[in-house]
């Protein structure tokens, strides 16, 4: 999973690596000189804020990496773990095609993460009784416990960072509904254009 988005990063220019792994401010401003350089025509904003959460994901998957150590699961398997765990809280199990789709992964990829998984005892396969077709995903309670231990200490971590400094504290709330509003728009407008494709091609 995470060599299709190293992959894409690339291909847009926003694969550039810093002396020690992080994404920096100053790289950050390469980036977005890059794309100026190239494309004039550009706004430098859109590449500055694809950038930035970029780095918080980063920042993100670096508090997950102790808990990583000595186990079968890998980081990029934790999307993947997440997704399944929602659907346990949602009452509404994640099916494998629900996964593949969603991720963009060929069905044989992604049956190489879950044998791992479902190995290490950290998921379960379970035939639908609904749709014999269908293959759907629990999580073990070994599997939930470590999902919820990671969530936990990223949570903690991000709201250290945000209560240790005045301006974030004070626009915290603002971030995650412009945030959810991109996310929003942006998802809307995705439905809005399949739509009017898929009138089209009638």
């Amino acid at each position: 999973m995470a060599g299709k988005k190293d992959k894409l990063l690339k291909s847009i220019g926003m694969d550039m690596p810093s002396r020690d792994g992080q994404v920096g401010e100053e790289d950050v401003d390469f980036l977005v000189d890059r794309w100026t350089n190239l494309r004039p025509d550009l706004d430098p904003a859109a590449m500055t804020t694809l950038v930035e959460i970029e780095r918080i994901v980063h920042h993100a998957g670096r508090v997950l990496i102790p808990n990583l150590e000595g186990t079968a699961v890998k980081e990029s398997d934790f999307p993947l773990l997440v997704m399944v765990r929602r659907g346990r809280d949602d009452k509404i199990p994640v099916r494998v095609s629900d996964v593949w789709r969603y991720f963009g992964m060929a069905p044989s990829a992604l049956a190489y993460h879950l044998n791992r998984l479902e190995s290490a005892g950290i998921i379960r396969r379970v035939r639908s009784e609904l749709d014999k077709r269908d293959v759907n995903l629990f999580l073990t309670d070994e599997g939930q416990d470590f999902i919820d231990r990671c969530m936990s200490q990223v949570s903690d971590r991000f709201l250290s960072i945000v209560s240790s400094d005045a301006v974030l504290r004070e626009n915290h709330a603002m971030l995650n509904v412009l945030l959810a509003r991109l996310v929003h728009v942006w998802e809307r407008t995705e439905q809005e254009e399949a739509a009017q494709s898929g009138k089209s091609a009638r």
